[in-house]
């Protein structure tokens, strides 16, 4: 597979994951924190760090199993 495959495959992932996280916890979180100190400007900014962290620590394991596993070559 050509690194431009790779990348792209990265991205896809890494779109996915963030989406699922956000779906699965954004009640989460506006029940923790509340409508009104969910919609204020810091508590979004730490909500979406999280959120950037854990989607590239996930896209990170599968592509290293997809690695492992032999089905992508990098």
């Amino acid at each position: 597979m050509g690194s431009i495959w790779i990348v792209i495959l990265a991205v896809a992932i890494f779109l996915v994951v963030t989406v699922l996280y956000w779906k699965i916890i954004s009640t989460y979180n506006i029940n923790i924190l509340g409508a009104k100190n969910h919609k204020q400007w810091g508590s979004r900014l730490y909500f979406w760090q999280g959120s950037i962290f854990v989607s590239t620590v996930v896209t990170l394991l599968i592509l290293y199993t997809l690695n492992y596993l032999a089905i992508l070559n990098y």
